[in-house]
């Protein structure tokens, strides 16, 4: 009844057109302590209970105990649990030898994406696909019960960053006054108050993107 498992940031959705399955998945905690989590979960149309224990030293070993429970037992339990509930989809994609399971939330860590990959050993090898971002294994504000507690709002990450490799396409090699710049640029293109505030930041967004509004620089960036 161990669990063993990496977990990664990921940098794309590429993912998605390697996916055999997805579901969506709620849950939530009875206990939340990291010592010794108690979760209720709906996958599907399927409930479980789940008791974890506390990770290892590096993050990649815990105690796990799983019973499938009825689903009408499952969702009542869910109105016990400490609030916010962890609502998200997961996506299982294999990739040679393993299946990562990607984790894609909604509500209040809408943005986030993460996988992981379970092994038999924690020094087992597995193929990184290139969508496989920094990994995160042993970072507590990453694990579920943390993110039901202390969400973690990415907003939408793939389009900041496509905005800034649009950007340095446009501009060139940058040098690192100008490449500040460019940061608060694109930074600037996500959250349009900062773009309101500041005038060169408006002129020059005006001069490279020609005045394209949010909704039009999403459908040409994707």
């Amino acid at each position: 009844m161990q669990e063993i498992e990496r977990k990664f940031l990921v940098k794309n959705d590429a993912y998605k057109a390697q996916a055999a399955s997805h579901k969506r998945i709620t849950q939530g905690y009875l206990n939340a302590h990291p010592e010794r989590t108690v979760r209720v979960r709906v996958k599907g149309d399927q409930g479980f209970l789940t008791i974890k224990g506390k990770s290892n030293k590096t993050g990649t070993t815990r105690f796990e105990w799983e019973k499938e429970i009825p689903l009408s037992e499952a969702q009542s339990l869910l109105e016990l649990c400490e609030k916010p509930i962890i609502d998200k989809i997961r996506y299982n994609v294999p990739v040679a030898n393993h299946v990562f399971e990607v984790d894609v939330f909604a509500a209040n860590n809408e943005g986030l994406v993460i996988a992981e990959v379970e092994l038999s050993h924690e020094q087992q090898p597995y193929t990184s696909p290139n969508w496989l971002g920094k990994e995160v294994t042993g970072e507590l504000k990453y694990y579920n019960s943390k993110l039901s507690q202390n969400p973690i709002k990415s907003g939408n990450c793939f389009l900041i960053q496509a905005v800034k490799n649009l950007l340095i396409k446009k501009l060139g090699v940058l040098s690192y006054q100008r490449n500040d710049f460019c940061n608060s640029l694109f930074i600037a293109i996500a959250f349009p108050p900062v773009r309101k505030a500041n005038s060169r930041v408006r002129c020059f967004y005006r001069q490279v993107f020609k005045g394209r509004k949010m909704n039009h620089l999403k459908t040409s960036l994707f």
